[in-house]
């Protein structure tokens, strides 16, 4: 029960982004939908055993290829399905606590939960990071194949 309400929490949280962003109307479902399976891709990853870190970039990479393909399919900016979509992977828990235990000298859980802070942070922007570049390197040599002819 508990997972089932994660995942209702993480496409409400990408719905609000998303009026947030004014996303279309057409668009919205696509982009709440790609934040469902990031966040279905984290619980897989967390529920395999593996590290904040390696969690993320595998749900970011998701995110990403979705936002990517939908930005394809809508002829429109990657980043507008892309912000809506990774808003369920954003350490808010681990940043408030981060802070609240800077404000009361809390030195070791500071510590703890500044370093996942910040694992969560590097994995989403380096899941971000490699999906895009190797997205935007199949669709240059696609397009380029496409310009000569070769795939026909």
């Amino acid at each position: 029960m508990e997972i089932l309400s994660r995942f209702i929490s993480a496409v409400i949280g990408a719905l609000g982004f998303a009026f947030l962003f004014h996303v279309r109307p057409g668009r919205l479902i696509f982009s709440c939908f790609a934040g469902l399976l990031a966040y279905g891709v984290y619980a897989l990853a967390v529920f395999y055993g593996g590290s904040l870190f390696l969690c993320n970039i595998a749900a970011a990479a998701v995110a990403t290829l979705c936002a990517d393909i939908m930005a394809v399919i809508f002829k429109c900016p990657a980043t507008v399905f892309l912000t809506v979509s990774v808003t369920p992977l954003v350490p808010g828990s681990s940043l408030y606590y981060t802070l609240s235990n800077f404000v009361f000298w809390n030195s070791v859980s500071f510590t703890k939960n500044i370093l996942d802070t910040i694992h969560i942070g590097l994995g989403i922007a380096v899941g971000i990071i490699i999906t895009s570049a190797i997205f935007d390197a199949f669709m240059r040599m696609f397009n380029n194949f496409q310009k000569f002819k070769i795939l026909e």
